[in-house]
């Protein structure tokens, strides 16, 4: 019989797990929110303003495809930093083995194309999808197994807790959104929506909302896990 999970249960487990590995969650901002900043003003061709002077930074290097090669790098440093966010917080230590990294590439890319084509389809089939995969990262990373079985793991494991699930993303979702108001109003404070900070304060929404919906992985899969299995892979 499957484990279940309270919507109370798996709303604290989600706070808990950003409250507790808050030097991980720390150190994935340090990186990932100067990284989008920089790619944003490599890719912005209408300039910044930095301290009221106009700063473009992408329209003189445009024809070397300097611009380009920064958003691909910013990708693949995106792409790692996520691998590196959901290993570390299910192993709750900073250095977590990266040996599951393609199995998450390939993973990660199927999951959001079924996901993206369910949606399209009807809204509805996307949400169902999206919940019952919630912890199919974390379950892709701990466990030992096929990568393609951890579609059907996860799905297996969210039975009876589809409710709660979509609850709690719900409230995490709402967090985030009134987080990127805050940073919206800081945005103000900044200089405006074409300033430095507003880059800033935008890649540092993006970056929490990010956090919040991992750390509801990592909790969904932790709550719903043997106790015993849970963490086998990513100490590897």
């Amino acid at each position: 019989m499957n484990r279940t999970v309270a919507f109370g249960e798996l709303v604290n487990a989600t706070f808990e797990e950003v409250s507790t590995n808050r030097a991980i969650v720390l150190i994935y901002l340090a990186i990932a929110v100067p990284v989008d900043v920089l790619a944003s003003l490599f890719d912005d061709t209408k300039g910044v303003d930095v301290f009221g002077v106009a700063v473009d930074v992408a329209l003189p290097i445009a024809d070397l495809g300097v611009g380009l090669l920064t958003g691909f790098g910013a990708f693949v440093i995106a792409v790692v930093l996520n691998y590196w966010l959901y290993a570390a917080l299910l192993a709750r230590q900073p250095a977590p083995a990266f040996r599951r990294f393609w199995a998450y590439v390939l993973v990660s890319v199927l999951s959001i194309i079924v996901i993206v084509l369910a949606s399209l389809a009807l809204v509805i089939p996307g949400i169902i999808v999206a919940v019952r995969w919630a912890p199919l990262i974390p379950a892709l990373l701990a466990r030992d197994e096929p990568a393609m079985d951890s579609f059907g793991e996860s799905w297996q494991m969210t039975s009876g807790s589809s409710w709660a699930i979509f609850g709690v993303a719900v409230v995490v979702i709402a967090v985030g959104l009134f987080l990127s108001l805050l940073f919206d109003l800081a945005t103000a404070v900044a200089g405006g929506p074409d300033s430095l900070g507003a880059v800033f304060f935008d890649a540092a929404g993006g970056n929490v909302m990010a956090v919040l919906l991992t750390a509801l992985a990592v909790a969904t899969f932790r709550s719903l896990a043997d106790r015993n299995e849970e963490v086998a892979a990513v100490f590897e």
